[in-house]
């Protein structure tokens, strides 16, 4: 059980995942009020996923090899899904 992010292609996180992730994205300033910890289908704007895509762009240098090598692969499907449903 995670969240899936409908309209994100593949993106999909285990809870973990999740909330390792808005973590980080609270630390570097972005706005993460859109976001959710159930599966009730809230909008994520695209003017946050973009904004996701660029953060995660920015810091890919802090990481170590096995947490870049996972983030990369959704810096994509954040930048150009044009928001995405929390399922």
């Amino acid at each position: 059980m995670g969240m899936a992010l409908i309209g994100a292609r593949y993106n999909h996180y285990n809870w973990s995942g999740w909330r390792w992730l808005i973590t980080h994205l609270e630390s570097w300033g972005v706005d993460v009020r859109e976001f959710r910890f159930s599966n009730d289908g809230d909008f994520i704007s695209p003017e946050t996923c973009m904004a996701v895509a660029d953060a995660i762009e920015a810091h890919l240098t802090e990481f170590d090899d096995e947490h870049r090598e996972w983030i990369e692969r959704h810096i994509d499907a954040w930048r150009h899904c044009g928001g995405c449903s929390q399922l």
